[in-house]
């Protein structure tokens, strides 16, 4: 069974659709401030310096945190479009299958307009 076929919730409705969105951003916003809440924790600095790029390469590089940082923000970056494309096929018309377009040849002023005899 693909996972298009297993069923992701539509989102039809432009709340919903918003509600992801705000979602999504909050999620990015969130992992993002993690990097310099984690460097200030880690190096043991306050306010503003948990920002400079010497200690937030540091956390980076030095610390396991750091690299799970990485990953995550990468699966930020994979999972939108993948979810979009899957919600795409879910909502595809009958005729197209698998991003090939399929014309009946009884299709009759449908997709190839007017049928000349």
């Amino acid at each position: 069974m693909r996972l298009s076929e297993a069923g992701l919730p539509q989102l039809r409705h432009r709340a919903s659709k918003a509600l992801v969105g705000i979602g999504w951003l909050m999620l990015v916003v969130g992992i993002g401030l993690d990097l310099p809440l984690q460097t200030a924790i880690t190096w043991n600095v306050h306010g503003a310096s948990a920002f400079s790029a010497r200690y937030i390469e540091r956390t980076l590089n030095l610390t396991v945190f750091g690299y799970l940082w990485l990953v995550q923000m990468l699966i930020l970056l994979i999972v939108p479009p993948m979810v979009a494309s899957l919600m795409l096929k879910q909502s595809a018309p009958s005729h197209v299958v698998d991003g090939i377009t399929t014309v009946s040849l009884a299709d009759r002023d449908g997709i190839l307009g007017p049928c000349h005899r």
